[in-house]
């Protein structure tokens, strides 16, 4: 049998070797992918010997751990949402705020925010407005309120991560999510329209001279938000990055060259961290996302 050898990522590698074992072998998977069965074999024993670090603390933990040894910190998170569902620095804000800046364009999560911050002892700020360039038409997409019940009934989660300025986005889920035709979708969304401020304008209002963490989840427009910081220089900036265009993407990396930062590509999210030289990328953005999810092999019959 003749295989056809083929370039190779990283992440690709590592979800196949999770496949090996007494059935499946590396001989096996280089016949079914054209990967060479060394290389295989290689990042196998990788695999075995350094398991172990998939039990080990959070990164993003750590770093926040780490800044707030001397001093509480300074905290700007866009895109709170409800302040703790999906949260990845929820508990970290608690334990380490001094002055929480919580940024979300819905009112209606409100409520929810101040009650899960009811016990935090620090300032807290919360603004509901979209982060842009004054004069901006930011337009965003959701889900009808109507039709709330009905998709954390069929999805078993509450809609709030449903949320875009991408409409695809959000239409593709809700479709796959609820069981409908993507030719129904318009029926199901709406959108909201939100007041647009500079972050420069806020951490003015509240008198922020440095930021310590400044987290992102917004939903397609994190790399604009990153790209409009100017003088801003965050310690560490933890964002949702596998959502951005293979453009953005090559952005990014431009602006932590020109700025000073370091990154770690997770499969999700992104940690750049201020004056690290560490450029740690998994796989290319928009080009290689299903390689994020569990890859399955059919056996040769």
């Amino acid at each position: 049998m003749t295989i056809k050898r083929r370039e190779v990522r990283l992440l690709e590698i590592i979800r196949l070797v999770q496949l090996i074992n007494h059935e499946t072998t590396a001989k096996t998977l280089s016949e079914a992918t054209g990967i060479q069965e060394n290389i295989l074999d290689h990042y196998y024993r990788v695999l075995q010997q350094d398991s172990y670090k998939t039990f080990e603390p959070n990164k993003l933990d750590l770093i926040m751990d780490t800044l707030a040894i001397s001093r509480k910190l300074n905290i700007v998170q866009i895109g709170a949402n409800d302040g703790k569902l999906g949260d990845p620095i929820y508990k970290q804000n608690l334990r380490h705020g001094k002055k929480l800046l919580l940024i979300e364009p819905q009112k209606y999560y409100r409520e929810a925010l101040l009650k899960n911050y009811s016990t935090f002892k620090g300032e807290l700020h919360i603004e509901h407005v979209a982060i842009g360039n004054q004069g901006e038409n930011l337009e965003f997409h959701i889900l009808k309120q109507d039709y709330w019940e009905e998709y954390e009934k069929k999805f078993g989660r509450p809609a709030n991560g449903l949320f875009s300025l991408i409409k695809s986005q959000v239409a593709q889920r809700l479709a796959s999510r609820l069981g409908i035709n993507y030719s129904d979708i318009d029926k199901y969304m709406t959108t909201l329209k939100v007041d647009i401020v500079p972050l420069q304008k806020l951490l003015k209002k509240y008198n922020f001279e440095e930021i310590d963490v400044l987290q992102i989840d917004a939903e397609g427009y994190d790399f604009q938000i990153i790209n409009s910081l100017e003088d801003i220089k965050p310690k560490i900036i933890n964002f949702e990055s596998f959502n951005l265009t293979p453009e953005e993407w090559v952005g990014f990396t431009s602006f932590c060259d020109e700025k000073g930062y370091g990154f770690i590509q997770g499969i999700q999210d992104t940690l750049a961290i201020y004056g690290s030289n560490t450029k740690h990328q998994i796989y290319k953005l928009g080009e290689e996302n299903k390689l994020r999810f569990p890859i399955k092999i059919k056996k040769n019959s």
